[in-house]
This record gives C-alpha cells, sequence and structure tokens, in this order.
C-alpha cells in the first residue's frame, strides 16, 4: 500500500490538520447506542436534526442503513451548526410503501442536490459509503451552490469493482464492526428488504464516480479509514487527485466511521473547514434556488434540538 501525501497534487493531512502524514490515532470507545431525536418531516423527506444555527451539515447514510448510522458524528458536528440526517427514500423511516426516489445513486444524488439546495446560509454536504457517491453527484448538480464536501470511506473503489471482490470483502467490513453497527445494517436492510437494498447496491456498483468528480467546484475532502478493507488507498488519492479542490485525509478508523470513529472525523471535518472552506454565506435563500414548501423544514425554523 503506498504512502499517502508524496505526490505533490494530493494534499493529505493528519487528523490534526497538521499537513503532516497520516497517522494512528486511539481507538474510540463504543459510541452511545441511542439513536438520538426521532425522525421529522425535512426537507420534503423524513430525518434526524441536531444543533442549530449556520452552517447546515446534511450527512447522508451508505446502502441499506439509514440516519442511525450518521447519528454519532452528528452529534459532534451539533457543536458547530445544524446538523441534517435524512433516512433516503426507501430506507429507515421512509423505508414503508414505494419511495418517490428510486434507489438509484443518481437520482437520489438529484434529489438531494434539489434540497440541499434550499438551504438558506453555509452548506456543508457529507457522505458515507455508498452515501459518498450519492454526496458526489449532489455536489456535481449543486455547483457553486455547495460550500463543502466530504466523502467519508467512498465507494465504489473502481480496483475492486468485480461483484466478487466485493462479495469478498462484505464479511471482512463486517467484521470491524461493532455489535450495535451490525445490530443496524440487520434491522435497517430487513426494514428497506433485499430488492431495494441490491437494486441500490447494483447502481452503486456501475456508478463511475471518477468520471464526475471534475464537476465539483467547492472544496471537498476524501476521507479513509486504516482499516477500511472496502476502500483502498490508491482509490481514495485518485479521487482527491481528482476533485479540482479536493484533500485527502487518512485517520485510524474504520469503514463506517460517521458512527465508530465520530470525534477523530468530526475534528477532520472541522481542521478542513478552518483551513480550506470560506463559511460565510449570507443566511438568505437566493432569488435563483427553489424555496422550501411551507411542510419543510429548514434550519431556521426549529429550535435546536441536542
Amino acid at each position: 500500500m503506498s504512502p499517502v501525501g508524496e505526490d505533490p497534487r494530493v494534499p493529505s493531512v493528519a487528523a490534526t490538520g497538521s499537513g503532516e502524514r497520516p497517522h494512528a490515532t486511539p481507538a474510540e470507545s463504543s459510541p452511545d447506542p441511542a439513536p438520538g431525536p426521532e425522525p421529522t418531516p425535512m426537507l420534503g423527506w423524513v430525518g434526524r436534526r441536531w444543533g442549530g444555527g449556520h452552517p447546515t451539515f446534511v450527512v447522508l447514510h451508505g446502502l441499506g442503513v439509514a440516519s442511525r448510522m450518521t447519528t454519532p458524528v452528528a452529534r459532534e458536528l451539533a457543536e458547530d451548526g445544524t446538523v441534517l440526517a435524512p433516512d433516503l427514500p426507501g430506507f429507515g423511516a421512509a423505508a414503508v410503501g414505494e419511495p418517490d426516489v428510486p434507489p438509484d445513486v443518481d437520482a437520489l444524488g438529484r434529489s438531494v442536490a434539489d434540497r440541499v439546495g434550499r438551504l438558506s446560509g453555509a452548506r456543508v454536504l457529507i457522505g458515507c459509503s455508498v452515501g459518498a457517491q450519492i454526496a458526489l453527484h449532489a455536489a456535481a448538480q449543486l455547483g457553486p451552490a455547495l460550500d463543502a464536501l466530504v466523502l467519508v470511506s467512498p465507494t465504489v473503489d473502481r480496483h475492486r469493482r468485480r461483484l466478487r471482490q466485493q462479495l469478498a470483502r462484505w464479511p471482512l467490513e463486517m467484521a470491524t464492526q461493532p455489535w450495535m453497527m451490525r445490530r443496524i445494517v440487520f434491522e435497517d436492510q430487513r426494514a428497506a428488504g433485499p430488492r431495494r437494498v441490491l437494486r441500490l447496491f447494483a447502481t452503486a456498483l456501475h456508478d463511475r464516480p471518477e468520471h464526475i468528480v471534475d464537476r465539483v467546484t467547492c472544496p471537498a475532502l476524501v476521507v479513509r479509514g486504516t482499516r477500511d478493507p472496502l476502500v483502498g488507498v490508491r482509490w481514495a488519492e485518485e479521487l482527491a487527485r481528482g476533485l479540482p479542490r479536493g484533500r485527502l485525509v487518512v485517520l485510524a478508523g474504520r469503514h463506517a466511521m460517521t458512527f465508530t470513529e465520530p470525534v477523530t472525523l468530526a475534528q477532520a471535518v472541522r481542521d478542513f473547514l478552518d483551513r480550506d472552506v470560506d463559511l460565510s454565506r449570507p443566511a438568505e435563500v437566493t432569488a435563483d434556488r427553489a424555496r422550501p414548501s411551507p411542510t419543510d423544514e429548514t434550519p431556521t425554523e426549529q429550535e435546536p434540538d441536542r
């Protein structure tokens, strides 16, 4: 595995933001299994909300699971602004009935872009695993309307894209996860149903993130965990290099870092924002952007919930 940061075109930061080589950080304790706020209507979907004020962080979950996967990091980032964690259509609290958006990476990305574009003030979009693929598609659609993008454990590694490679690595990935994460995967995938989960996986497998990274105009951070068997360092380097304003950080962590390493991940996000991102966007919604319907939530409509 090649070291990160030797290619000057791929800036690399450690968890402290020092600009040094990636380094191991102490293992974090098991996340609090409490699910956080109950899912409520949000941007035309349902999801969980923490914090208050600006910027607004929108955090997208991975394959087959829902916003419980993002609860630990959402709690951490709530110290810095409003955190919205939607259950993507067909998953979590939105698993009942036929979703209004098909389980397709590109379609979900377009829908996320539409909803993030309704928010006022600075917007930071974070996606984990397949959620990172969806976030990348949304960022490509949003252009300058997005202030920052964070791709955590971004799939699908183009060097491990064959189905048999993925199937061989799934058990390895699950073996790294704490029991609570395994339980969430089991419960959420059972609620969504195998057809929906497999359809989203099929579109993720055929997706080509490397073909759209150059359309992202905002600063972007790629985050890879040292214990992640699904995302190789070469793939993470390539994505960071392809992003016009990309940066790579390698943390001591697993694949589902939004759940398993929330403190370390949140600090890496803060360091990135402090170093590379201007979050001074005015809080008004600009005239050329779709306004939310009266039933939609925006970060200024509800008291903070921590």
